[in-house]
């Protein structure tokens, strides 16, 4: 039952990502600053795959000039390479 959880929720995720950009970026960017832990922590990800993840977001919100999200994520980003 937990699995067919999980595919659920990715598969709404796979929708708002595909239908709404902006939308599934500010839900990422609410997630990672509301929980900064859980990206420092997760370890079934590699850093490599982590910051690419994040610079993928701050592109996005440095080509929408909100430039105040990107140096949140970018601090987080620093504290990665740690």
């Amino acid at each position: 039952m937990e699995e067919d959880k999980k595919k659920k929720i990715h598969h709404l995720l796979d929708e708002i990502q595909r239908r709404d950009i902006d939308r599934y970026m500010e839900m990422c960017y609410e997630s990672i600053i509301q929980y900064p832990n859980q990206i420092l922590e997760y370890e079934d990800i590699s850093t490599k795959s982590k910051i690419g993840a994040l610079d993928n977001i701050i592109n996005h919100f440095e080509q929408k000039d909100m430039f105040e999200k990107c140096h949140k994520l970018k601090l987080i980003k620093e504290k990665i390479k740690c």
